[in-house]
């Protein structure tokens, strides 16, 4: 009925009509397909960035625990030279 209707209105009913679809049709996709996409790529950014904060954390872990262990096996060493020193003397 609707399209009979708009086929005897002629060409701006058509025109009116296809108008008022795509006025209706803008607010409809951004809120079903863009918000959502919007959303998903905001999320994924912040993971992303809580990633990279706990691999910087984890690189700094690994390299403190590195120079401890170095600094264990240096004061070791020293430990060792000074006892063969006294035991020398």
């Amino acid at each position: 009925m609707a399209l009979a209707l708009l086929a005897g209105a002629g060409s701006v009913g058509v025109a009116v009509a296809a108008a008022a679809g795509a006025a209706l049709a803008v607010p409809i996709t951004v809120r079903t397909v863009l918000a959502p996409m919007a959303h998903r790529s905001v999320d994924a950014h912040l993971a992303g960035a809580d990633a990279r904060a706990d691999l910087d954390a984890l690189r700094r872990t690994v390299t403190i625990r590195d120079r401890f262990d170095d600094a264990v096996a240096a004061e070791g060493a020293e430990a060792a030279v000074l006892r063969l020193l006294v035991s020398a003397a």
